[in-house]
């Protein structure tokens, strides 16, 4: 628990997808992290150190620092900071957990000047780039996160959460062509999962295809789900658009029964009252 705290406290973020995914949606998903303007397939980049890593964190000084942030005791970390990248300056990591330091402490362009150093100097570190395509696309700058996505996908280009979210900074420029081509390499990285086939379903109801967008969540439905939470999502996720945007209120009611009876099994009662409330909306 510790490790994943450092880089907490340290202000830096060990999630790769923050999203305002499904904004056309008039419910929250939060048992798939897949909700308006929260964070959408939750996957943390974070490094896992072990002993002699830990050691060496320690022996640096970043725990430190990462004790008197979580008391709040700001004065001089900087000054540590500082101190570290003198005694090793050719080391990437050490910018990018001053850059959580500078966050920390409010300075946001300090914090992405020295995420830009510790990506200078180590470009392939997929970890560090997310950190700022996130931060970027929490602030709404999805131009900035579109770039940064790339650099994701030029490093590994079976990157399907980079490429779901490049595709979602388009979709928020309005760009839904584009996002489709993303989709489909998500759909094609990932096959068996649902998402690829949701966000396209999504973006052709944004564009008014509405044959092509039942395809899309259909296939979504037929899947071999992982678990019943992941197959209960789904059908909710899918009844939801079939009552507010396909008009098929029948439909819509068919599916949400089902996800209810999955989270009834599941004993989610928070999912379950919000499900009896849509299903009682598409009946009047």
């Amino acid at each position: 628990m510790k490790n994943r705290n450092i880089l907490r406290a340290l202000g830096i973020s060990t999630v790769f997808l923050a999203s305002s995914f499904f904004n056309i949606c008039s419910f929250a998903m939060a048992e798939e992290n897949l909700s308006p303007n929260s964070t959408s397939r939750q996957k943390p980049l974070q490094r896992n150190p072990n002993y002699t890593e830990m050691k060496k964190i320690r022996e640096q000084g970043w725990e430190k620092i990462w004790n008197k942030l979580e008391l709040k005791d700001f004065e001089g970390v900087l000054d540590d900071a500082e101190e570290i990248i003198n005694k090793d300056p050719n080391n990437a990591q050490n910018y990018f957990n001053r850059a959580g330091v500078k966050k920390k402490l409010g300075d946001i362009q300090g914090y992405i000047d020295d995420v830009n150093k510790s990506i200078e100097m180590n470009p392939n570190d997929v970890e560090v780039i997310s950190n700022i395509a996130v931060f970027h696309f929490q602030r709404k700058d999805y131009e900035s996160a579109a770039q940064e996505y790339s650099r994701i996908i030029n490093v590994d280009s079976n990157n399907a959460t980079a490429y779901h979210m490049r595709g979602n900074c388009k979709s928020e420029m309005g760009q839904h062509k584009a996002a489709l081509k993303d989709y489909a390499h998500v759909v094609k990285i990932e096959p068996n999962e649902p998402f690829g086939y949701l966000l396209r379903g999504r973006t052709f109801v944004q564009i008014g295809q509405m044959q092509k967008a039942k395809q899309e969540l259909e296939s979504a439905v037929q899947l071999n789900h992982a678990n019943d939470n992941r197959k209960a999502f789904v059908y909710r996720y899918v009844g939801g658009i079939y009552a507010d945007f396909l008009k098929q209120p029948e439909k819509a009611k068919e599916y949400l029964e089902i996800a209810l009876e999955l989270y009834q099994k599941l004993n989610n009662e928070s999912a379950v009252g919000r499900l009896v409330e849509e299903i009682q909306e598409t009946r009047e």
